[in-house]
């Protein structure tokens, strides 16, 4: 009996004697398209129990999507692309635990491809930056943001820590004073996570000439300035250009807090720019940064080099 040839059959369209092959195949994977497979492959015996004789074959894409979606989607494991290089696999790790060890939020691209290749051999070259940042996103997921501007890329963490907060505060009774905490804890976590998660330029400072409350407002999100304004509101909750410098100023302080390393307030280095100026004095400058109101004395010199050597 001659068997119909149609559309739908899948995967073969080689010899006759590759049948068990295929379904061996069919035995070891598991999957809603083998499933689908296999439903087709009984139809068709239900017609014609001697496929070998029959020298039935499948059409070549039946086949090429059997191979794909079987390996793909089946029980034994398949890679695409060149195996992974051992060496690099290694070091992609180490850096990994290097960014989860380390308190810093934000990093440039090169950075984390500098630490990368330092964990390398010698003779082994880095990744690209496409492929440095796939591998990223492929690992963190959403606890990521990058960011690509003209002249770099950014790499900022988020904390999720707040999620796992409100989650317990819904699913848990609690007593006043300890739901009050928990509401705190929330707060905190969601401003840390909003803070963090806002991408900041370091290769150049602010124009300090012409600084003013809308340019110090851009750096501050808006989760970070909602919650200093509720803390600090007066009772007819109008701001005023008082209230509106000092919500600026804390948010600042709070910012320079939670990045130290890759945040550079305009507002504050414009302060320790004042003192130094006017009183020539190191140790104010240092007593500022210590207790968060300024920058550090090393930023101030820093940024007075830049200034002197910019035409």
């Amino acid at each position: 009996m001659a068997v119909e040839r149609r559309r739908e059959f899948s995967d073969f369209q080689s010899l006759p004697e590759d049948v068990p092959k295929f379904l061996e195949k069919l035995e070891e994977r598991d999957n809603q398209f083998i499933q689908e497979v296999k439903l087709r492959y009984d139809r068709i015996t239900a017609i014609c129990s001697d496929m070998p004789s029959a020298e039935v074959k499948y059409h070549r894409n039946c086949y090429s999507m059997f191979l794909i979606h079987g390996c793909k989607l089946g029980t034994k494991a398949f890679n695409s692309g060149r195996p992974e290089c051992p060496a690099k696999s290694k070091s992609f790790d180490l850096l990994i635990e290097y960014l989860k060890d380390n308190d810093e939020s934000q990093y440039s691209l090169q950075k984390i491809l500098d630490i990368f290749a330092s964990y390398l051999p010698a003779d082994e070259i880095s990744y690209t930056d496409k492929w440095m940042k796939k591998k990223l996103k492929n690992y963190f997921g959403d606890e990521i943001i990058i960011t690509d501007t003209k002249k770099t890329c950014f790499i900022t963490f988020k904390e999720n820590m707040y999620k796992i907060l409100r989650q317990g505060w819904k699913t848990k009774t609690l007593e006043s004073d300890e739901e009050k905490m928990l509401i705190i804890d929330m707060a905190a976590s969601i401003v840390r996570d909003s803070i963090r998660s806002k991408p900041f330029h370091l290769n150049q400072y602010e124009d300090l000439s012409n600084l003013n409350l809308s340019q110090i407002d851009s750096d501050i999100p808006i989760e970070l300035k909602r919650f200093v304004g509720g803390v600090i509101k007066t009772k007819s909750n109008v701001f005023n250009n008082v209230t509106e410098r000092r919500r600026a100023a804390i948010s600042h302080s709070v910012i320079s807090a939670c990045r130290p390393r890759s945040f550079v307030s305009s507002l504050m280095l414009s302060l320790s720019l004042y003192v130094y100026k006017k009183y020539e004095s190191r140790i104010l400058v240092d007593i500022l940064s210590s207790l968060g109101y300024g920058a550090s004395y090393e930023e101030v010199v820093l940024y007075l080099n830049n200034v002197s050597n910019t035409p």
